[in-house]
């Protein structure tokens, strides 16, 4: 638990760091003296761990006193000025809003009252493409790398309520909006190579599964595969919305497991285990995946927590999840401490430390309780593990973010758990056949067709389960604003349970079911196992 420990010494530093605002020069002081306790600790043969977490804290607070904020007030002497001319290059993959398109745009120049400036500084840009840019390209029209001339007024990003979009976007590093502007192509090909590559890479898998299945299934493939959302209608979004399964459509670490889990399953068919080369596939498959989805935050934390996983198998170290989502966490908030600050970061966090401490606890007792009535022997055991698991992967997951989703969307689900549950088994052969269907239709539609017929049919499926549990009478309920101290003791309270738990004469009778649990648990199908196990989810 040493890893644990580190990555949670650097996660408080980070959080001490930006909730104080400690000024760097107090700062290193306090690392020489953490450094000097290093010292007499290991001159008495004492664990060196506490003056070493110590060093990893003040490491942390020194990264985000060095890091800062990132200046996003470059273009605010702009604002509420009128119309104004502004000339930069789209610095990301653009997203559809609505009917409407969204990008970031690094603005390098600003026109006002007739004078060009030399400006510095990133605008989330929200427009309309013109009918002569539809007329000169394919879609997309706005793509990475494109140098734009936007005719418009530039402002500060609007309040949103109790939501603080400024401050959500100022940790993305931008700090005005334009919202509609006229706007010209004046160039593209701009931005690096492999960023151009990889955004047509994903865009020319989205429109192979356009060619080859119908919507909505082409939709849904597009968003569960790729990460792109353009084509999903509104009702379909909120009936995942409604469900509980939104977590299904974003690009997390559950698709990332799903994708470990099969590499795996196929590295020891085809290379078997005598040699550790078989894990290559895996950890070759994980990473391309990444990259096919953008290198979004999610699947990159995930990523990074399956690469680990893969290592503990080569050195044959304890498998367990907590070390590997320490690491993983850490190391995203050293690339950015704003992260930290991230929705999805929290949930993916909370969502996979829950399934990695609650799952055998409630896996037990669910083990308990059918024992009493059913003898679990042969097929029945192997069957209840495979049904049994997924369900206290599930429960564990919404016990764990309950208080987060509650806190910050003010709406829980009732019936997340049992969709959930309906919808994961598909989600491995959706994978699969939606990127069979992708690849093989970029170079033939007819043969593609067996592929999407298996795609289509599988992602119907989840569609169908969705729509059914979301016309349900009561699907969830509002909670309305949640004051943070109730979150702060609701997790608390979690974490003395736990600890009881473990200090009790109760932990001796939970480790022998823990190890019936891991003897049951190479029974439950590889394609189910290792996402739930290593996903972020």
């Amino acid at each position: 638990m040493t890893l644990l420990l580190l990555a949670s010494a650097w996660l408080a530093g980070t959080y001490l760091a930006v909730t104080f605002d400690v000024p760097a020069p107090p700062l290193v002081l306090f690392l020489l003296a953490a450094l000097l306790l290093v010292i007499p600790f290991a001159a008495s043969h004492r664990s060196v761990l506490p003056p070493t977490l110590s060093v990893v804290l003040v490491l942390a607070m020194l990264r985000v006193a060095s890091f800062g904020d990132g200046d996003t007030s470059a273009l605010d002497p702009y604002h509420g000025r009128g119309e104004l001319e502004v000339e930069g290059v789209v610095v990301d993959d653009p997203e559809a809003a609505g009917s409407a398109i969204r990008l970031r745009l690094r603005v390098d120049r600003v026109r006002a009252d007739d004078v060009w400036a030399e400006e510095s500084g990133d605008a989330l840009v929200t427009l309309m493409a013109p009918a002569q840019l539809a007329r000169q390209r394919d879609a997309p029209l706005f793509r990475y790398g494109d140098r734009l001339l936007l005719e418009g007024a530039l402002g500060a990003p609007p309040e949103l309520g109790e939501f603080d979009y400024p401050a959500y976007l100022a940790r993305q590093g931008i700090g005005s909006v334009m919202e509609f502007p006229t706007a010209t192509l004046l160039d593209d090909g701009g931005g690096t190579a492999f960023r151009r590559w990889l955004y047509g890479a994903r865009r020319g898998l989205a429109d192979s599964l356009a060619r080859v299945l119908p919507e909505p299934q082409s939709a849904v493939g597009q968003a569960l595969l790729l990460g792109l959302r353009d084509g999903l209608d509104d009702e379909l979004l909120d009936d995942f919305r409604e469900t509980g399964t939104s977590h299904v459509l974003a690009i997390s670490g559950l698709h990332v497991g799903v994708v470990l889990g099969l590499g795996l399953a196929f590295g020891s068919w085809a290379l078997g285990r005598r040699r550790q080369l078989y894990l290559l596939v895996p950890l070759l498959l994980v990473w391309a995946y990444a990259l096919l989805t953008g290198m979004s935050p999610s699947a990159t934390r995930a990523a990074i927590m399956g690469t680990v996983y893969l290592a503990a198998l080569l050195f044959g170290r304890p498998r367990s999840a907590l070390p590997a989502l320490g690491l993983a966490a850490a190391l995203m908030v050293a690339l950015d401490p704003n992260v930290l600050w991230s929705v999805s970061f929290q949930l993916s966090f909370t969502a996979v430390a829950g399934i990695a401490l609650l799952t055998g606890p409630i896996y037990e007792r669910m083990s308990t309780i059918f024992e009493d009535r059913v003898p679990l022997e042969g097929a029945s055991a192997r069957l209840f593990s495979a049904i049994a698991y997924p369900v206290a992967v599930g429960v564990a997951a919404t016990v764990a973010t309950i208080p987060l989703v509650a806190f910050y969307f003010q709406r829980v689900s009732l019936v997340g758990i049992p969709a959930t549950v309906l919808v994961l088994p598909a989600l491995p052969l959706v994978l699969v056949s939606q990127a069979a269907t992708g690849l093989i239709g970029l170079a033939s539609t007819t043969l593609a067709e067996p592929a999407g017929w298996i795609a289509w049919a599988s992602t119907a499926y989840v569609t169908g389960v969705v729509g059914v549990v979301a016309r349900l009478p009561v699907t969830a309920f509002d909670t309305g604003v949640l004051a943070p101290v109730l979150v702060w003791l609701y997790y608390g309270a979690l974490a003395a349970v736990l600890l009881r738990r473990a200090l009790s004469p109760v932990a001796v009778r939970s480790a022998r079911a823990a190890s019936t649990f891991a003897l049951a648990l190479p029974r439950i199908p590889a394609g189910v196992r290792w996402p739930l196990i290593v996903a972020v989810a």
